[in-house]
């Protein structure tokens, strides 16, 4: 098991790989863990890039024949676990006003899946708008608390809608010169709708 310090080190490599293309010079121990690592994140990147123009071309034909017994004619289930691990690593990179994560779960999983399906569906880069969604969240002050109630969005709140993310990145909890008088009441009846609309959906 490596150090709490290496592990943080590593993620960070692994954003900095991702976000930049900029590989780290690791000696020892760390640069074995890194080796094993970036061969799955090159090989996993060539993939998804490969599908996403696979995807692409199938889309102008108007999508490719389903086969007898296919269940996943987009192939989402290949790379979604990594992106979901991404997702992880970018909110604890970006997110840092709010509770760190303390793990991950099936259910959380299941909630990101559902995100990178919906993103995909769209024609959302998700991993581009994952980073901008936690960018804008890091952003707001409504979100991190600065309204009438005291409530604090978390990665949960943001994951498990369908819709919070959404608002989120159409700036609906931007800050407006740092007054939230009137502006903090319309995000308050914004998250109260948002908040009764998950529930009905969830309901029906």
């Amino acid at each position: 098991m490596l150090p709490e310090g290496d592990k943080l080190t590593i993620y960070e490599a692994i954003s900095d790989f991702a976000l930049n293309g900029i590989e780290p010079n690791f000696d020892g121990v760390l640069a074995y863990v890194w080796n094993s690592i970036i061969k799955q994140l090159k090989s996993d990147s060539d993939k998804y890039i490969n599908q996403c123009e696979r995807n692409t071309q199938n889309g102008l034909k108007g999508g490719r024949p389903k086969k007898a017994g296919d269940k996943n004619p987009v192939g989402f289930k290949e790379k979604t676990p990594k992106l979901t691990d991404m997702v992880y690593v970018y909110y604890s990179e970006i997110c840092i006003s709010y509770p760190a994560l303390r793990g991950k779960s099936e259910k959380r999983n299941t909630h990101i899946k559902a995100r990178l399906e919906q993103m995909e569906k769209q024609g959302i880069e998700p991993l581009g708008t994952f980073k901008e969604i936690f960018e804008k969240m890091e952003a707001s002050s409504f979100l991190k608390g600065d309204n009438r109630n005291g409530w604090m969005a978390t990665f949960d709140w943001v994951i498990s809608s369908p819709n919070n993310w959404i608002k989120v990145l159409e700036g609906n909890y931007d800050d407006r010169n740092s007054n939230y008088g009137r502006k903090n009441n319309q995000n308050l009846r914004q998250l109260q709708v948002d908040s009764f609309c998950d529930v009905n959906e969830t309901t029906l």
